[in-house]
């Protein structure tokens, strides 16, 4: 049995590795290794701060949610689910950070035990990661559904990210070790036989949640990697609205016949339609073209974005309808 002083100070060793874990960010298996235990025990302990009250988990609800363009998007779209953040008097930095507070809240409401996550890239999924901190550890698998941007800020692209996800769980992840795009047809098909390749392909077909932003068409051709080896197709420059999954697509989404589009290696756009939640997290009222053809052509069923954003969206819309009369 405990002295009191001991109580005392095993309740200041559990609040030590609360703030570890929760403030610090470290995982679990960091935390281990500074205490020279092992994750197991430092996962108990957690669980014990929080029994103890030591530890209050508390999810903030604010009153930033827009139902009402919520509702008018929703109504537009076959979409799964919307968030609509108010923001119109803040500036471009602190509306990137509420929509991605916000969008880190509903992932973590969505990953439970054994999802298969994939992520693509982009400075707002960045944010979003670096927001997301899941009160518990999940046995989770997190893996790479397309080949590496190639993006000059490694921090953004896909393998980084992926990482960041991983330790904020804890968990399985597996990288496709290719680049987003191969201009070989050959080589394209025979790297998905090598072995180290081959097993992240197979898990591809496991995803139920796949993470993405929304980029322009200028977003591939102006990347530092690609903008001397990537044709661009000056017959499609007018109808390409938008970037997703390393793929141009049209303002009803339909995924165009270019030569880009044949050369990415990773998962197929029949295989991620069948994804059962597929988010898009958007922060540029610039790319509403793009979120609408995304959202007509099922690219995405689920919107996290801002109020000006979602305004410029429903105002295209409307402008659309009275030029089709």
């Amino acid at each position: 049995m405990r002295m009191i002083n001991e109580d005392e100070e095993y309740r200041d060793l559990l609040a030590k590795i609360a703030i570890l874990y929760y403030k610090d960010n470290l995982t679990q298996t960091d935390i281990a290794e500074k205490f020279n235990t092992t994750r197991f025990k430092i996962s108990k302990m957690l669980q014990e701060a929080i029994d103890l009250k030591i530890v209050e988990i508390s999810i903030n609800r604010t009153e930033r949610r827009i139902t009402s363009l919520e509702s008018k998007i929703k109504s537009l779209f076959n979409l799964k689910q919307i968030i609509v953040l108010r923001t119109v008097h803040t500036n471009s930095s602190d509306t990137e950070q509420i929509v991605a507070k916000a969008a880190a809240g509903f992932i973590e409401s969505l990953i439970t035990r054994d999802s298969v996550v994939g992520l693509t890239w982009g400075a707002t999924l960045y944010q979003t990661i670096q927001n997301i901190n899941p009160p518990h550890r999940l046995p989770i698998t997190i893996v790479q559904p397309l080949g590496t941007a190639g993006k000059r800020d490694v921090t953004i692209d896909t393998p980084d990210l992926i990482r960041r996800l991983a330790e904020k769980y804890d968990s399985k992840y597996l990288f496709l070790y290719a680049p987003l795009y191969i201009m070989s047809n050959q080589v394209r098909e025979s790297l998905k036989l090598e072995p180290v390749i081959n097993e992240t392909i197979i898990a591809l077909e496991n995803i139920d949640i796949l993470l993405t932003g929304i980029g322009t068409p200028d977003s591939i051709f102006s990347t530092f990697l690609w903008k001397n080896y990537l044709r661009q197709d000056e017959s499609l420059s007018n109808v390409a609205v938008g970037a997703l999954y390393g793929r141009l697509f049209d303002q009803n989404g339909r995924i165009l016949s270019t030569d880009v589009n044949e050369k990415v290696f990773g998962v197929g756009m029949s295989a991620i339609k069948k994804i059962k939640d597929r988010v898009a997290v958007v922060t540029n009222r610039f790319k509403a073209h793009a979120v609408i053809g995304a959202l007509r052509g099922g690219l995405i069923n689920t919107l996290i974005t801002d109020e000006l954003t979602a305004v410029k969206i429903i105002n295209l819309i409307d402008q659309l309808d009275n030029m089709s009369y």
